[in-house]
């Protein structure tokens, strides 16, 4: 709902009182205000002076703003002051800016690009696993077939610095781990 062309009730009310009672004084800051105003990299011209206008509307209210605190949280303080400075000579409304916004998009094609990137990723890994799996099935044949023809084999981890073999329980890595085969 629209009040007089302004966005809330409040601004509409604010706006209102500030003509009526302070009008002229509000409507000479404007002009003070935009003769003063140079535009920047920033803002232009326009811009500066109803930020500037709308910056000391807003700093003249707070004194009464503790008391009146929720009455003035929803006014739009840089529409009353383009309303202020509609009076100006060469005053023309700002243009009203294309706001940039990240990237917005759903989940889905972020849950697309990880099955994308996951399924080559666990093929890679399965592959590997199996290659290791075809290594240690080797080894193991390789040792069956030595002590078949009634050979042994001393693995590196049975042997300390020296060359003589250690016991077996000092055998390297966890043993609730070797139990799985």
């Amino acid at each position: 709902m629209s009040y007089g062309g302004y966005d809330n009730y409040q601004t509409w009310n604010v706006y209102r009182r500030l003509a009526d009672e302070e009008g002229p004084f509000w409507a000479e800051q404007a002009a003070i205000l935009w003769d003063e105003a140079k535009a920047d990299d920033t803002f232009s011209r326009s811009e500066a002076a109803r930020f500037a206008l709308a910056h000391a509307l807003e700093e003249d209210r707070r004194i009464v703003g503790d008391i009146y605190g929720p009455v003035f949280s929803n006014v739009n303080w840089g529409k009353i002051a383009g309303a202020f400075l509609e009076g100006c000579k060469g005053y023309e409304p700002p243009t009203p800016r294309t706001k940039r916004r990240w990237y917005q998009g759903t989940l889905l094609p972020l849950l697309a690009l990880t099955v994308i990137v996951a399924i080559p990723c666990g093929w890679l890994a399965s592959s590997k696993v199996q290659k290791a799996r075809q290594q240690v099935r080797q080894e193991r044949e390789a040792v069956e077939a030595i002590e078949a023809l009634g050979g042994y084999v001393v693995y590196g981890h049975q042997l300390d610095t020296d060359g003589k073999h250690i016991a077996p329980s000092n055998r390297p890595g966890r043993s609730w781990l070797r139990r799985f085969k």
